[in-house]
């Protein structure tokens, strides 16, 4: 599973939109792209930046997409 798709996942489950995490370092077009699959997977700068903000380490997130490939 992508980046985004993990990503997108988790948003759904807590209900955020992509707008919250647009600032100075992440822009919707980025966010967008991400999202929708047409980038493989951000920075790493980017993915830990994107982790953080979701309150997870990268180990749960990496788990979380693990569990996510098996179903």
């Amino acid at each position: 599973m992508s980046f985004g798709t993990t990503l997108k996942y988790i948003m759904e489950e807590r209900g955020l939109k992509a707008v919250d995490f647009v600032d100075d370092v992440l822009t919707p077009r980025y966010m967008s792209q991400l999202l929708n699959n047409k980038m493989k997977s951000p920075t790493w700068e980017r993915g830990v930046y994107i982790v953080d903000k979701l309150g997870m380490s990268i180990d749960e997130f990496w788990a979380l997409e693990k569990k996510l490939d098996q179903k």
